[in-house]
């Protein structure tokens, strides 16, 4: 088990204060190329956010900035070939049980191919549902449930993504951590391999917290 310091922007390099709508939006509009840069932007976003306290009706920022994250999971990890029916088959974010993303996680998918792969959202109902995806959202609704999803889908190449305290220790692969202000993830790195996935290096160098 290992942990790293999250990425901080330079103090010369932290943009002036705007609100976290107009932040989001940038992010919206921009491709975010590069690992890197988009660690910094959503660093950025989370000070931003902190330093302009959101009315309740705009807490779904956090979740904006998940959905960002799902889509970058995709970029930093790679699946065994025979989870794809062919070269032009797309890549598969599901959302099981309560969608807290609303209609922004499709909107952060649309357009921007991962690898050379569409990429679409799926809504899930049952683990069957969430079988055929590569990289699997579990609601917080599902939380009371865990022990019978995360065994169930053991035997398939499914990167598993959860908010639950125990979510890695049950077995799940990526857990989000809201540390103050800051949102960052802990891997279950021993429960990822086992199910065939790599996940890139620079994407481990960003976790809080690995476990093996």
């Amino acid at each position: 088990m290992r942990s790293t310091h999250p990425a901080v922007l330079p103090s010369s390099a932290r943009p002036k204060a705007v609100s976290p709508l107009r932040a989001a939006a940038v992010y919206q509009r921009s491709a975010c190329t590069g690992f890197v840069k988009c660690a910094a932007f959503l660093v950025g976003f989370i000070l931003l956010c902190s330093a302009h306290p959101a009315p309740a009706a705009e807490m779904t920022l956090e979740y904006q900035l998940k959905a960002a994250w799902l889509h970058n999971f995709l970029k930093y990890a790679e699946w065994p070939a025979t989870n794809f029916a062919g070269p032009d088959s797309p890549m598969v974010i599901g959302v099981l049980g309560e969608n807290p993303f609303g209609e922004k996680l499709a909107e952060i998918v649309k357009s921007r191919p991962v690898n050379g792969r569409e990429v679409q959202v799926k809504r899930c109902v049952t683990v069957a549902d969430a079988s055929t995806c590569h990289l699997l959202f579990i609601s917080p609704s599902e939380d009371e449930r865990l022990p019978e999803i995360l065994p169930a889908l053991a035997g398939n190449a499914v990167l598993t993504v959860g908010e639950c305290a125990e979510f890695a220790v049950a077995g799940g692969m990526i857990r989000f951590v809201l540390d103050e202000t800051k949102l960052r993830f802990e891997i279950n790195l021993g429960v990822t391999r086992k199910a065939g996935i790599q996940l890139n290096a620079q994407l481990l160098k960003l976790a809080a917290k690995i476990r093996n």
